[in-house]
């Protein structure tokens, strides 16, 4: 595999996981929110 390739998707994992843990408040609400789409 591309090396490039590796860190590229790490550096976007760490981000997602940044981003989701600062927003926490609203993990309740994209959750309700994703139950309502695939209803």
């Amino acid at each position: 595999m591309n090396i490039y390739l590796i860190l590229y998707q790490t550096v976007l994992v760490t981000l997602v996981v940044t981003l989701v843990l600062e927003s926490v408040e609203v993990v309740p609400y994209l959750m309700i929110l994703i139950g309502f789409i695939l209803t």
